[in-house]
């Protein structure tokens, strides 16, 4: 009777029992940690729409990156050299540009190629200098101050874009801009079966469903990815885009899961543990 009275009164002291309050912690911890939404977005490449003043193309980073961040540029001035990619000015009817493979963020090739064809009335690049002022409480401030645009009002008018050497599924992020230099000038950007828009605002930071859109998408089998911009009340404005590749950050489901495994076996071996004793 004195063994099982000292055995019932604290059945855990000779035993191993590990205390009900670490165990149930350690199960809470674990539930709380199982999130397998949790995902890390890497920029794989950024290209700002430039009208052919180096100090204007964007550097470092816009809704996301990081500072330092190289971006590749398109103008009317520039031929393929590097981070520029030749465009042309003044066309009517609809044009193309041929595929440029992209740099990514430290300015090394990204193995991600662009190619972008207008449709209707004139495309070229605006210096949107008086631009400047509405973004430049933003890092992007560059990015934003100018744009290329399909101009005029005519029906049916589109900058249609194509990403190619993507990897197979994979999940993407692709963040796109688009705003001219007068209130409600932008675009709407068409991805899949999704459309959102941009207009410019007027205030000076970069707003998401303003200054800019988010799109995601997984390419399953494939290696490309279209998307376009059309006419949201005049003529279309887009001052670039940011392709970045989500990534799971290292599985805490999996540790988590790990965890609350472990705590139920504690509690489980813990209720063996004091059967037994009450059984001395």
């Amino acid at each position: 009777m004195f063994t099982r009275r000292i055995a019932t009164k604290n059945p855990g002291k000779n035993l191993g029992f590990v205390p009900r309050a670490t165990a149930f912690a350690a199960c809470f911890f674990a539930m709380a940690c199982l999130n397998p939404s949790v995902r890390a977005e890497v920029v794989v490449a950024n290209l700002d729409f430039n009208v052919g003043f180096s100090t204007d193309t964007q550097v470092g980073a816009a809704a996301i990156g990081s500072a330092g961040d190289v971006w590749n540029k398109s103008g009317t001035f520039f031929g393929f050299l590097g981070t520029e990619t030749g465009f042309f000015a003044g066309n009517t009817g609809g044009g193309s540009q041929g595929a440029f493979e992209l740099l990514n963020t430290a300015g090394g090739l990204s193995g991600v190629s662009y190619q972008m064809t207008f449709v209707n009335d004139g495309f070229g690049f605006n210096g949107a200098f008086d631009n400047l002022p509405a973004v430049s409480g933003s890092s992007a401030a560059n990015l934003m101050r100018d744009y290329a645009y399909v101009g005029g009002a005519d029906a049916g008018e589109s900058m249609n874009f194509l990403l190619s050497g993507l990897n197979t599924n994979t999940n993407y992020s692709l963040y796109v801009y688009g705003n001219g230099d007068a209130l409600g000038q932008g675009a709407t950007w068409t991805l899949g079966s999704t459309s959102q828009t941009t207009a410019f605002d007027g205030t000076s930071t970069l707003d998401i469903g303003a200054e800019y859109a988010k799109f995601t998408f997984n390419t399953g089998l494939s290696t490309t990815q279209a998307f376009a911009a059309t006419q949201l009340g005049g003529a279309i404005a887009v001052n670039g885009f940011q392709l970045a590749e989500v990534t799971a950050v290292p599985e805490p489901s999996s540790i988590a899961l790990a965890a609350l495994i472990g705590a139920a076996t504690v509690i489980r071996q813990n209720r063996k543990r004091r059967n037994a004793v009450r059984d001395l």
